[in-house]
């Protein structure tokens, strides 16, 4: 009895917190009740949710409802938003009937990012003063829970986490905590941002905060057209396309997402290494598996393809049409051609002497050039030099 009302846009652990806090019950016992005894506060949905919505009681807005928590106060619409529609659809109703072992697993992503020690609950201060002036009580956002999100969308201030005290306990107790409270005397609530913010440092923080409160502020929104699909065509006709094939053109991807967002926001998003090397993530972010449905998408990885041809997510919400054959002539400037069309092909006598000196092996080969593995490899196409077998393979 007396369970609380959800705000608008709370998480569903902040609920829970708040009946734990004005209990006059065994909080371990409540838990257990609710299917909670061994869930995390930080994980992306409870692992099973008709539990809970099948005891409150009647004319609670979350009775017999488990599709209402789901969409309304989980993370799980923000992950499925880039997925085909279709799979989105199929994975929601496996997590929510609670027949997926794993609900990480079934969105694509790894669990371990969610169990991070450093990944506490979020909240603003300003957003605190607020609610307990509104409601009495404070409140944690699921818009401010996303490990890349660090300053509050409304308030443009950075974001404090909740007290570490709840990292190393072994109480399940002690991690459902209300926003910035807990029962130390002298709480510890850290900021994100540690460091200070230059001007464009702070301008990609907001614009990604600001696009998860978009995708996050109707609570019932799910992708009805396919967002990663429209995404791909506004990448290609924004002059992002390869001059070969019906690919994306990785070279200039690579260049405009360092020249959007600066080195210290790519290095804490953990993309900048990626960038740096010939990793080709944005070919596999919107490869031929996430367009037909058979893979969910990076929900990050796609924000910051998104940052090169919109100011709104909004924006990839409605239908669009086909993108034209992309013209040599009609690439934007700044954005220069593929790399391969400008150089100078390999002799064949340093190939031939390269590959000796490395006794066949391409990858030494290659670094005896300067080169890459593939620029070697299409050159000793092109001058019908045969690829050496391996010794093992050789041998075998």
């Amino acid at each position: 009895p007396g369970f609380p009302v959800a705000q608008h846009g709370e998480t569903f652990a902040s609920v829970i917190a708040r009946y734990l806090e004005r209990s006059a019950g065994a909080r371990l016992r409540i838990l257990e009740l609710f299917g909670l005894y061994f869930a995390s506060p930080s994980s992306v949905i409870p692992p099973d949710l008709r539990q809970l919505a099948s005891i409150l009681p009647p004319g609670h807005p979350w009775e017999a409802a488990p599709e209402v928590i789901a969409k309304g106060h989980t993370l799980l619409p923000l992950l499925l938003h880039f997925a085909h529609p279709k799979r989105a659809a199929a994975v929601l109703k496996t997590v929510i009937s609670g027949k997926s072992g794993n609900p990480s697993a079934s969105l694509g992503i790894s669990a371990t990012v969610f169990r991070d020690f450093r990944h506490m609950a979020r909240f603003c201060p300003d957003c605190i003063a607020h609610d307990l002036k509104s409601f009495g009580f404070p409140i944690l956002y699921r818009q401010h829970q996303p490990l890349f999100v660090t300053m509050c969308a409304v308030h443009a201030r950075p974001l404090r986490s909740n007290c570490l005290c709840g990292q190393g306990s072994r109480q399940a107790v002690s991690r459902w905590q209300m926003a910035g409270r807990c029962g130390c005397s002298e709480p510890r609530t850290p900021e994100v941002l540690e460091a200070d913010l230059d001007a464009k440092s702070e301008e990609n923080w907001l614009w990604l905060s600001r696009q998860v409160t978009t995708i996050l502020e109707n609570p019932n929104l799910m992708p009805k057209v396919h967002i990663a699909a429209n995404l791909l065509t506004a990448l290609k006709v924004g002059g992002f396309a390869s001059l070969h094939g019906g690919g994306l053109s990785q070279n200039a991807i690579s260049e405009s997402v360092f020249d959007r967002f600066s080195e210290p926001v790519l290095s804490q998003l953990g993309v900048g290494h990626r960038l740096n090397s010939r990793d080709y993530w944005a070919g596999r972010a919107l490869s031929r598996n996430v367009i037909d449905g058979r893979r969910i998408p990076s929900l990050l990885r796609m924000l910051l393809l998104a940052r090169l041809v919109t100011e709104d997510i909004s924006s990839l919400w409605n239908p669009m049409p086909p993108n034209p054959a992309p013209q040599r002539d009609c690439l934007p400037p700044g954005y220069r051609t593929n790399f391969n069309l400008k150089r100078k092909r390999i002799e064949k006598e340093a190939i031939e002497s390269a590959l000796d000196a490395a006794e066949g092996k391409l990858t030494v080969a290659a670094k005896r050039l300067g080169v890459s593995f593939c620029t070697l490899a299409a050159d000793l196409r092109h001058h019908h030099i045969h690829l050496p077998l391996s010794k093992v393979t050789f041998k075998r």
